[in-house]
């Protein structure tokens, strides 16, 4: 849990990363929020050297309750999460209230709890694995400059050092992104994509106020029939990737902060 926001005052909001694993991608949205309450960020275990990506989303809620509750020992708490973080937050969520918890928000940013695709996972094609991270990652995956055949017969190894190194070139990724570092960014978005597409949630009997992106074919909200006691739904601009950039983020950042206003408990 390394990002903690710029001073603030009133209870903490807890965010849950997406399917990249990086609280950093939420830096938009803290940001643009301004002022209020003081905002924590949990990171995906993998990142870092030495650490085993998170394979089960069960496990992976229980440890992010246990760095809740060092940092707020007792509620209300006030959860979100955006997309695979949506999902991770409800969870949380639902747990904490099994324990007689208050939960006083929990707030989805585009979250689907189910049907989720998994055509990423089959296979060890790392080429499209790199194009989508790239795109959830923020980052211009149409400037991966790489066909199929170009990489045709190169082992893992090599196929990796390939894509990093053209990566870098075409402006894809940083610069001075290493090889094992690339290794493990891909392994945890593999891993975070895996765990959602297992996951079978069962309904959180509050209610679950969802950030829904206006321009996805099929809203977030069809998904979330029969699991949330109460379902309050409001629709901001852009698709699931683009909203929580610039410049639709400043639109989310506005109605979440109407939200956590409009709250009982909130300094």
């Amino acid at each position: 849990m390394p990002y903690r926001g710029l001073p603030r005052t009133g209870p903490p909001v807890f965010l849950v990363h997406a399917v990249d694993g990086s609280a950093f991608s939420l830096l938009p949205l803290v940001h643009s929020l301004e002022a209020g309450a003081p905002v924590y960020g949990f990171h995906a275990a993998g990142l870092l050297e030495g650490e085993a990506p998170q394979t089960d989303l069960d496990a992976m809620a229980r440890r992010y309750l246990e760095l809740l509750r060092e940092a707020q020992p007792a509620g209300p708490y006030y959860l979100g999460g955006w997309s695979l973080g949506g999902v991770v937050a409800t969870e949380m969520a639902r747990r904490l209230r099994a324990g007689g918890e208050e939960v006083a928000l929990v707030a989805v940013f585009d979250s689907v709890p189910r049907g989720h695709r998994a055509e990423l996972l089959e296979g060890t094609d790392l080429l499209p694995l790199l194009a989508a991270f790239a795109r959830v990652a923020g980052l211009d995956a149409e400037r991966l400059r790489v066909t199929a055949a170009q990489v045709e017969g190169l082992g893992e190894e090599e196929l990796l050092s390939y894509l990093a190194a053209r990566a870098r070139e075409d402006g894809v990724l940083p610069g001075d992104l290493e090889v094992g570092r690339l290794r493990r960014l891909l392994e945890v978005f593999r891993a975070n994509c895996r765990l959602l597409a297992a996951w079978q949630p069962e309904p959180y009997p509050g209610r679950v106020t969802l950030f829904e992106a206006s321009d996805e074919p099929v809203p977030a909200s069809s998904a979330w029939e029969g699991l949330a006691g109460e379902l309050l739904v409001h629709r901001v601009p852009g698709d699931h990737l683009s909203l929580m950039r610039p410049p639709q983020v400043a639109v989310l950042a506005e109605k979440l902060a109407a939200v956590l206003a409009g709250l009982p408990d909130r300094l």
